[in-house]
């Protein structure tokens, strides 16, 4: 049985085209815009009354390189007609190998897509999933020392 969550009872129109699945092949396949406002979250941050989430597709989710190629074209003109961006990483713990490659072909592939990334790396935000809880503290340490060993 594969472990999934996800939104029930969402009353957000835009949000229920957002689809999310616990199955291998990825559910977004175009750049999907969602407006939200953030009194009714209860959210308040730096003056904002609301913001656009974007869902992307994923990267290697099973659909090939040349989709890869696509979904990199359509989130970089995405991220070009933003007036700021806080992208959030996902990372899942069963794909980063053993020595880290997954995470080693992540940084590659956002320091293609951001040139400038080491000032832009404050701005990111990271989800780590399917982490067992005696590896969390180990998270930090490992990403410090590809960061520190990174060639821009």
């Amino acid at each position: 049985m594969i472990s999934h969550i996800e939104p029930v009872n969402v009353s957000n129109e835009e949000l229920r085209r957002v689809r999310v699945s616990g199955l291998a092949r990825s559910e977004t396949r175009l750049v999907t815009g969602v407006r939200l406002k953030l009194k009714e979250y209860k959210i308040r941050y730096s003056g904002m009354t609301e913001v656009l989430i974007c869902d992307t597709p994923g990267f290697e989710a099973s659909e090939g390189v040349e989709v890869d190629i696509a979904n990199c074209i359509g989130i970089i003109k995405a991220v070009c007609q933003a007036k700021s961006i806080r992208p959030v990483v996902l990372i899942n713990y069963k794909k980063i190998g053993g020595r880290m490659e997954g995470i080693k072909t992540l940084s590659s592939l956002l320091i293609k897509i951001f040139p400038n990334i080491k000032e832009l790396l404050p701005s990111f935000n990271y989800i780590f999933t399917n982490y067992h809880s005696s590896l969390i503290k180990s998270i930090n340490p490992q990403c410090t020392n590809i960061l520190n060993n990174l060639t821009l």
